[in-house]
């Protein structure tokens, strides 16, 4: 969703796979903050990430459905993304960010991508990312399970930010920030 925003056009298949394998932890089935910064920062991007964890997103989460040997694989690939990541640029906030965080970086021509609830949007209980493309009394979403955007009021978005107590926002830019 956030290359598709900078390139101007929609991402062929392959580039799809090519960013999946480059961002997922195979063992999770998904992609964190840092998988997925990882494959904008390798797009010259600029990338910020406010988190309230210092640790890795929803790890019990993980941790309850991985063997020990799949949860050892996953802590490895995870930490291996987020030494690269940060070897390329990435800006860490570990700070709750808030609405006004939000507004900012929309205002600075970036893309944040929020952590949320797929059960807040009408899905099953799981991580979900979704991209916020416009604020100001409401918060116009991108959810990539919806056929439409998604508008919400700043309440009902504060609501839906974060999973099992994990909040994450990812911020990509053009140039430096």
């Amino acid at each position: 969703m956030v290359l598709s925003y900078f390139l101007g056009t929609g991402m062929s298949r392959e580039m799809e796979i090519d960013i999946w394998r480059e961002g997922n932890l195979v063992p999770a089935m998904g992609m964190g903050r840092y998988g997925i910064a990882f494959v904008l920062l390798k797009r010259n991007l600029t990338v910020k990430v406010w988190s309230s964890t210092t640790d890795f997103e929803f790890l019990p989460r993980i941790r309850s459905r991985l063997s020990e040997s799949q949860f050892s694989a996953f802590l490895l690939l995870a930490s291996e993304r987020r030494k690269r990541a940060i070897e390329m640029g990435l800006i860490e906030k570990n700070t709750m960010f808030t609405i006004q965080d939000v507004v900012d970086v929309v205002r600075a021509d970036g893309v944040p991508l929020i952590l949320a609830d797929a059960a807040m949007l009408g899905d099953e209980k799981a991580p979900h990312w979704v991209l916020v493309n416009d604020v100001d009394d409401m918060i116009t979403i991108h959810n990539p399970i919806a056929k439409a955007p998604t508008i919400v009021g700043l309440q009902e978005f504060e609501h839906l930010c974060g999973f099992e107590g994990d909040r994450v926002m990812i911020a990509a830019f053009r140039g430096s920030h």
